[in-house]
């Protein structure tokens, strides 16, 4: 059954030297897992008379579950101020992950006012419950150092790698830790114990991972040698998923031909696709590379054409 899954835009910026990786990643967040919610049914009547009834009666999991209904508008109105102010009551009687979902949506200003340290506070008390999404969550605030004026990688790195064990498994901790590893962040640069945490990830489904892992083969980070083709594999599996920069990376590669022959006409197909995903990471530059393209592509059929002609009139001259 499908869960809850709650997107947000995580702004990190990962420099290396010489190389920029990604401005931002997009991290999926279970809500709701233990209720089994599916997002795409209705919730019967008899169930919503159940939760209202429980909110009445002040349970804490009525009204975290009271609070997803109105923040994804399953089976009454989508309200956010109104999920927030039921998060942030579930969370004051002790429900972990209200209390690491009311967190997000202070860190993200979603129905309540921006406040990221007043976020930060709810994130721990989360860790504090033991709740695995706590973890990734405050470990990426400190990892981005949003705590303090630089970041706190070892506490970050500590957060994650409880979260991504064995047993929690959770992919988005993985990847981080392979951010970490790959940009040297808090720890020693390690390739090959990044790609390990991106595979990890990226064997449970989780896209950013198979975008960052085909990104390492494809700048030769992974040995024994640079590989075109394992990369283009990665990427079209997450093209596949709508991952938009695998989507976009998938045009450069039939632009340039990596890892099979150019094909321009493809090429633009895919930024164009990319171009109208909605992804900021992506969407102005493929529609910018879509529309030189496409331009590029125009102007080389009109010049064909036009030699083409100019050699039909000179075998007709040739006959005169």
């Amino acid at each position: 059954m499908k869960q809850i899954v709650f997107l947000l835009l995580l702004v990190a910026i990962y420099v290396n030297h010489a190389y920029k990786m990604s401005d931002f990643d997009v991290m999926e967040v279970e809500l709701g897992a233990s209720f089994g919610i599916d997002k795409d049914k209705e919730i019967s009547n008899e169930t919503v008379q159940k939760v209202l009834e429980g909110v009445e009666n002040g349970n804490k999991d009525s009204i975290y579950f009271f609070a997803l209904m109105k923040l994804y508008g399953l089976s009454l109105s989508k309200e956010i101020k109104i999920a927030a102010k039921n998060l942030e009551k579930a969370a004051k009687l002790g429900h972990a992950e209200a209390t690491t979902a009311y967190g997000m949506l202070l860190q993200h200003g979603h129905g309540v006012e921006k406040d990221e340290v007043q976020a930060m506070m709810y994130y721990r008390r989360g860790v504090q419950m033991k709740d695995i999404n706590a973890h990734w969550l405050l470990g990426k605030m400190l990892m981005e150092g949003k705590s303090s004026t630089a970041p706190v990688h070892k506490e970050a790195f500590n957060l994650f790698q409880f979260a991504a064990s064995s047993n929690a498994n959770v992919p988005q901790a993985q990847h981080l830790l392979g951010v970490m590893y790959e940009y040297g962040l808090g720890v020693d640069g390690d390739f090959d114990q990044a790609a390990e945490y991106y595979r990890r990830a990226s064997g449970q489904n989780y896209m950013e991972s198979s975008y960052h892992l085909a990104l390492m083969y494809a700048y030769g980070r992974i040995k024994p040698q640079q590989d075109y083709r394992k990369a283009l594999a990665l990427l079209e599996r997450g093209a596949r998923a709508e991952h938009a920069p695998s989507v976009y990376y998938m045009g450069i590669f039939k632009l340039y031909g990596y890892g099979g022959m150019p094909d321009y006409e493809r090429a633009c197909n895919w930024f164009e696709r990319a171009a109208s995903m909605g992804d900021i990471r992506v969407s102005d530059k493929a529609a910018a590379a879509a529309a030189e393209l496409r331009g590029l592509i125009k102007n080389a059929e009109e010049e064909n054409a036009a030699t083409l002609q100019k050699l039909a009139d000179m075998s007709e001259k040739a006959w005169d």
